[in-house]
């Protein structure tokens, strides 16, 4: 819960430099104890041979025991999606990278853009 309201505190728009600092910290901090005690719980509960599943999200940072094998599990259209993300990020990159040579990064952006529906 503790969490929970870092979040909100975050999301309303703080004005407050020193105030922002700390929702931030508060953030980061009960995210790191979350992360910690999923990771212990996970290597209390699981006993020698068995198996377990574990739903989280992708950027988590939950550190497992070393004797605990992991295997990432996900739909191949959200494979699909992060890859085409990806490519783009690099594309828009690349294209802007190239801007300052030639002044045109505009017109491939545009191109990009118009193949980017057909993935």
């Amino acid at each position: 819960m503790e969490h929970s309201d870092w979040q909100r505190c975050l999301s309303i728009g703080l004005m407050s430099e020193r105030v922002m600092g700390l929702a931030m910290a508060g953030v980061q901090e009960t995210a790191q104890r979350r992360f910690e005690h999923i990771g212990r719980r996970v290597a209390e509960g699981l006993g020698e041979g068995e198996v377990g599943a574990l739903f989280i999200s992708e950027g988590h940072r939950v550190q497992f025991a070393g004797d605990i094998q992991v295997f990432f599990v996900a739909p191949p259209a959200q494979d699909a999606l992060k890859r085409w993300m990806e490519e783009r990020m690099r594309y828009f990159a690349s294209a802007d990278a190239g801007a300052g040579a030639d002044g045109d990064a505009d017109s491939n952006a545009d191109a990009g853009q118009q193949t980017a529906g057909g993935a």
